[in-house]
């Protein structure tokens, strides 16, 4: 009988955590609007408590056309401002 090892058992992989602290990145949902469809709304919920098991889940809505004005590129610049003002310089945007 060979002392090599025969079973798959033996051939364990360890992960390169083991013994790490592992933190989940928390996640901030930004989206623009006046208000969200009843339908809308239950996908971002649905979306918050699945994602919720494993990180913090912030959702946030931006008014859309801040200026309430009827030029779009004013009403673009002014969400893109709200939107930004949001976002930290720690942010990872993606």
């Amino acid at each position: 009988m060979s002392d090599a090892p025969c079973s798959s058992a033996a051939r364990v992989r360890r992960s390169k955590y083991t013994g790490q602290s592992v933190r989940a990145m928390p996640m901030r949902v930004l989206t623009v609007g006046k208000k969200r469809s009843q339908g809308t709304q239950l996908l971002v919920e649905e979306y918050k408590e699945k994602l919720g098991h494993y990180c913090d889940v912030e959702d946030t809505l931006i008014k859309s056309n801040p200026k309430l004005t009827s030029d779009v590129k004013v009403q673009i610049e002014a969400e893109d401002a709200s939107m930004m003002q949001q976002l930290k310089a720690e942010d990872f945007c993606a």
